[in-house]
């Protein structure tokens, strides 16, 4: 059985093939405000929350 998933994956990142360029930038903040405080889990939830629609 074969099946299509429409997903990118680069290591731990998910990235849907259609998603919109807004979308993308605003998930790119995020990785990079996670990056440049070396936010844990819980730190990253809250990011993500406060920054993606």
């Amino acid at each position: 059985m074969r099946t299509r998933i429409d997903y990118l994956a680069d290591k731990f990142c998910f990235t849907e093939r259609n998603e919109s360029p807004r979308l993308h930038r605003q998930w790119q903040d995020v990785l990079e405000e996670c990056r440049q405080t070396e936010a844990g889990p819980e730190e990253r939830l809250r990011i993500a929350l406060l920054n993606v629609d």
